[in-house]
């Protein structure tokens, strides 16, 4: 029986004719989704590009490039000093290779660490500033003692911190109350809390003597030793150790001294070796 063209409908093949149609390269035309293809290539290109210019720019350029920092504070020598600290820092690298001259790279935390390790400040603030600029403002710590261990001198507050060392020369004994520390060696822990309750001591005792009733009782120096409720007073460097007991005011025990200074010891009193106050109405002295 003869096929039924007319049954078979338009563009309507044979198997073997839509096979050769699939296999013939003059019907494989180029699909939408290939042009739509070169786009995003051409788009992830570009973003590409640009990433890499703006990491150029920030890490890589010029612009932002901290010639050096501004400081302000009172502090010529201290102004110096942070100058090197910043020098120090800038030959430590970043994230492996960065140099930390760029001010996206510099790492102020480590920096202000660095500072506070060495430094003791009433305040400090590090400000980045586009492009270039580093602002270091700084107010340092008044300098409240100075401490002696051995031969060295260290500047404290009035917390028990150490600010630095200090130069004996450069000591003003009418301006500073002197420490000497007979126990062992706290310096190097820059923190001296465990003796916080003798040094909030000395800090009334000196304001104490400062109080103008004897002008022939001055203080030289503030000695702590092994016994902890006891603050020793050099008066003059041939002069007593007097012997203050810490539970007690300072103002209670200084009255007793006046008293027996005026009444009984006069001007032999500095060729004493000792007296103690310690134990209230009962003074010790040899």
């Amino acid at each position: 029986m003869a096929p039924k063209w007319g049954r078979m409908g338009k563009n309507k093949f044979y198997p073997d004719e839509r096979g050769r149609r699939r296999g013939n390269p003059l019907f494989n035309r180029p699909q939408a989704n290939n042009r739509l293809s070169a786009r995003t290539k051409f788009m992830a290109l570009a973003v590409t590009g640009g990433i890499a210019g703006i990491v150029w720019l920030i890490f890589f350029s010029r612009f932002f490039l901290i010639p050096e920092p501004e400081i302000f504070g009172t502090n010529e020598t201290i102004k110096n000093e942070l100058a090197d600290k910043f020098a120090e820092q800038l030959k430590e690298n970043r994230w492996i290779f960065f140099r930390q001259n760029n001010l996206f790279v510099f790492d102020k935390s480590a920096f202000i660490s660095r500072l506070n390790n060495d430094f003791i400040f009433q305040k400090l603030e590090i400000k980045k500033r586009l492009l270039n600029r580093l602002i270091i403002e700084f107010e340092e710590k008044a300098n409240s003692f100075v401490l002696r261990e051995g031969d060295k001198f260290y500047y404290i507050d009035d917390a028990g911190r150490v600010i630095k060392e200090a130069d004996p020369l450069s000591i003003s004994t009418n301006r500073l109350a002197i420490i000497e520390n007979r126990s062992a060696p706290m310096a190097e822990e820059k923190n001296l809390s465990r003796e916080a309750k003798r040094i909030q001591y000395v800090q009334s005792l000196y304001e104490t003597l400062k109080e103008p009733r004897d002008s022939s009782l001055k203080a030289e120096r503030f000695i702590i030793d092994g016994d902890l409720h006891t603050v020793k007073v050099q008066t003059a460097s041939s002069g007593p150790e007097i012997l203050f007991n810490t539970e007690s005011p300072p103002k209670n025990q200084l009255d007793r001294l006046y008293i027996l200074i005026r009444d009984k010891l006069g001007e032999e009193y500095l060729k004493k070796k000792y007296i103690d106050l310690r134990f209230g109405e009962l003074i010790y002295y040899q």
